[in-house]
């Protein structure tokens, strides 16, 4: 009995000298379980969140005519992946368009072409893309803007979230321009 209290006592004594982990995001109190909502990739294929949940998830929003903000996040995000090296495959980056409007599925598959044609778009109706934004604490806004013929663009963060490979919403990095701090959080996760 004293081999088996010495034991779980060494154990516990382990298990409390672990020196937590020093997140370079914004740990996240409670972490955040997205709902399975009815979602659509660029391939117009069904996407559920639950498919993923083998993989550490970078998720950012945005939409392709953004003049400034997404290609520069994207960019960055792209960059974290790659320097992942042998682990990239690990990850996937889901990029939620909240211009769905003008962000359909063909368009979006030339839009990746461009850039990375292993991420995930996740584009849809307005209503689902707006219950996904609202349990990541996402604002965006429609505005007028007379720089495209469409005649408006978006108000919107740049902040990728980062999901652990349960699916949960774990950590935010506000500024996606310091690639170290991201690769190393994503390490933690895989």
């Amino acid at each position: 009995m004293s081999r088996f209290l010495s034991l779980a006592l060494a154990g516990t004594f382990l298990v409390a000298c672990q020196k937590p982990i020093a997140w370079n995001g914004q740990a996240l109190a409670k972490p955040i379980q997205p709902p399975e909502l009815a979602l659509v990739d660029q391939k117009d294929e069904t996407l559920r969140w639950q498919n993923l949940h083998d993989k550490v998830m970078q998720v950012n929003f945005g939409y392709s005519r953004c003049p400034d903000i997404c290609p520069l996040a994207l960019g960055h995000i792209k960059n974290a992946v790659k320097a992942l090296g042998d682990k990239a495959d690990r990850v996937a980056v889901v990029w939620v368009t909240i211009d769905p409007e003008r962000d359909t599925p063909a368009y979006i598959r030339k839009y990746l072409a461009l850039l990375d044609d292993r991420f995930i778009v996740v584009t849809r109706e307005v209503t689902e893309i707006d219950k996904l934004a609202k349990v990541f604490g996402v604002h965006y806004k429609r505005v007028l803007y007379d720089g495209n013929a469409d005649g408006y663009a978006f108000q919107h963060s740049a902040a990728v979230y980062v999901v652990d490979r349960r699916g949960h919403v774990r950590l935010i990095h506000g500024d996606t321009g310091d690639l170290q701090k991201i690769v190393e959080d994503v390490r933690h996760l895989l």
